[in-house]
């Protein structure tokens, strides 16, 4: 979100390391879109829970669309090397639903802090997760 450009060169000698969630860059289009590029992807991934492969020059770019007040819509596209739009969802906010932390209904948070990768990392030895 700083302005910085997607590194170039990923994996090529010289150029940075692949990583497991590569590298991101956010801008806006626009006042109601966040635009995510991400580059640099390590080939072991998957691209999707069904387990097919990727390789390691896939770019993806993922759109976040505030439609209305309470309505969300993501678009995530793989240029790999042809583009294609993987996902769109529209998200609804409401409010009835989610009537307090902890209960069933709400969305699924995922924290990604040090101090979580580091007992990861002490549990499963050798993981990509660097």
């Amino acid at each position: 979100m700083d302005g910085r450009e997607l590194p170039k060169n990923v994996g090529a000698k010289g150029g940075p390391k692949s990583r497991w969630y590569g590298y991101s860059v956010g801008r806006w289009d626009g006042d109601y879109t966040l635009v995510v590029n991400t580059n640099g992807l390590v080939d072991r991934s998957w691209l999707d829970q069904e387990g097919h492969p990727h390789s390691a020059d896939m770019r993806v770019e993922e759109r976040y669309t505030r439609v209305s007040y309470n309505v969300l819509e993501t678009t995530v596209t793989i240029d790999n090397p042809k583009p294609f739009v993987l996902a769109t969802n529209t998200y609804r906010w409401i409010p009835s639903q989610f009537p307090a932390f902890g209960t069933a209904g709400e969305f699924d948070e995922q924290f990604c802090v040090p101090s979580d990768m580091d007992e990861y990392n002490k549990i499963m030895p050798g993981s990509p997760i660097e």
